[in-house]
């Protein structure tokens, strides 16, 4: 506890300090010291041999919160394996193990070795120590090269604690907190440190309590207990750690991977979603970006959906089934560009079409039944067909563009006054080459009545008389 590694190390070996008392315990004004030890464990991080030639160990001394003991001198020094081996207090106050054989280094291979500085009278003052390792080591061709490492050790009062970091809701026997609620943290810790709650990216000042309400939770939480000491920049930290489980909590996804099936009862919002089989839902889908199907290339199957907004389709849209219906309020072209109907269209019976503006026929216009046609604006009917035998009736007068009789210029045809006359043209029309016609005009009581024209020569009747007619 309260022991950290600097972060520049530059030693062949890996270098592991821990204290006994942990953390170490101060020696307060008038009180024996309790005799304290630090241990260093060295162990070769890779495959090959390293030749040590020293190790040299740097304490601080003096009374102050950066200095570890007021004496040096009382401080015993021993190294495992001991054979390979000599470690000592050198006269300037550092302990150095240095080799026993006459090569001049020690190879070390698997196995680590340790060193213990013991017996020391830690200083009566709270704070954070340096310990200083500076490593010697030796290559095949004989040159020496040096490395460092730096570790700061905490000092504490005789008895520091820092432990039991719980949920309050475990006495009551509860293993979760329900969604919405809050969390109460207890924990047992000494005075002399400063603490503080990690929790979300969010830090909490708890230096002067041994209780703290969380937050509102809504998701499986963590929380960090962190202790610290620093003097003159230096700081050791020490953590305890605890997991809240929320009962039905929310959750926030990057990719869900289902190999299962999924049931939602209530709205998902979803930014990575990739289900290997079924994905039911329950309530309410919204994608705010696109909808792929399969590896991207694959179409989505939807068996029933409703779009209440606006649906914009780049590609084609098919709905091909034998009983698919496709409804259509409003159907339109894009903007500018016609609707084009690329297959033969039937209207079924029972339906009509009603064409609010012109309509034109590129093609021949084919009526398998009566035909009427109506005035739009005053709703007057101007034309009907009857049955299979009948004929066209014109209710109103016939107007021929185009046409001439014997050469002449048809100008006028009058309706007779009693409104029941009756033209015809039969339909023998075209039975011989020269394109003969029987025109005939009646009074509706089998009787033929006059005809009233401008042939070229004004005024002259005609009663049922052949014309012939040229149609340009």
């Amino acid at each position: 506890m309260f022991v950290r590694a600097g972060a520049s190390a530059s030693t062949a070996l890996n270098y592991l300090v821990t204290t006994a008392p942990s953390p170490l315990e101060i020696t307060p004004t008038d009180t024996t010291f309790t005799p304290a030890t630090i241990s260093v464990t060295a162990a070769n991080p890779g495959p090959d041999p390293v030749r040590v030639v020293s190790v040299k160990f740097t304490l601080i001394a003096g009374t102050g919160a950066g200095a570890l003991t007021e004496h040096l001198d009382q401080i015993h020094a021993t190294v495992t394996p001991g054979a390979d081996w000599t470690f000592a207090r050198e006269d300037d106050g550092t302990f150095l193990a240095v080799p026993t054989g006459d090569q001049g280094y020690v190879e070390v291979t698997d196995k680590a070795v340790l060193f213990e500085l013991t017996n020391i009278a830690v200083n009566g003052e709270i704070g954070v120590t340096t310990l200083d390792i500076l490593e010697r080591t030796q290559d095949d061709e004989g040159d020496t090269s040096k490395g460092t490492a730096e570790f700061q050790l905490g000092k504490c009062f005789p008895g520091f604690q820092f432990s039991d970091l719980t949920p309050a809701f475990l006495d009551d026997g509860h293993t979760t907190v329900t969604n919405g609620n809050t969390v109460t943290l207890t924990w047992t810790a000494s005075h002399g440190a400063a603490y503080t709650m990690l929790h979300e990216n969010k830090s909490y000042d708890v230096t002067n309590t041994r209780t703290w309400t969380s937050p509102t939770l809504t998701r499986d939480a963590t929380f960090h207990l962190r202790a610290s000491l620093t003097t003159d920049g230096h700081t050791v930290t020490h953590y305890l750690h605890t997991n809240v489980t929320v009962d039905k909590p929310d959750l926030t996804l990057g990719t869900l991977t289902v190999n299962g099936d999924v049931q939602v009862s209530g709205q998902s919002n979803v930014q990575g979603l990739h289900c290997a089989q079924t994905l039911e839902v329950g309530g309410e889908i919204h994608a705010a970006g696109t909808v792929y199907g399969g590896d991207r290339t694959k179409p989505v199957t939807l068996y029933g959906a409703h779009v209440t907004s606006d649906l914009t389709v780049d590609g084609n849209l098919n709905a091909i089934g034998a009983d698919a219906i496709v409804r259509i309020r409003d159907l339109r072209g894009p903007s500018s560009v016609k609707l084009s109907i690329n297959s033969d269209t039937e209207v079924l019976t029972g339906n009509s079409v009603t064409i609010a503006d012109a309509l034109t026929v590129g093609g021949l216009l084919t009526a398998n039944g009566d035909l009427d046609v109506w005035y739009r604006d005053n709703n007057v009917q101007k034309m009907t067909t009857s049955g299979v035998t009948g004929g066209v009736k014109f209710l109103g007068p016939v107007v021929f563009n185009n046409c001439t009789i014997n050469q002449g210029d048809w100008a006028k045809l009058k309706n007779f006054s009693d409104g029941q006359a009756k033209f015809q043209i039969w339909n023998t029309m075209y039975t011989d080459e020269s394109k003969e016609a029987v025109v005939f005009v009646y009074d509706g009581k089998g009787d033929h009545r006059n005809v009233t024209a401008d042939f070229g020569s004004p005024g002259y009747g005609h009663k049922g008389q052949t014309f012939r007619f040229v149609f340009e």
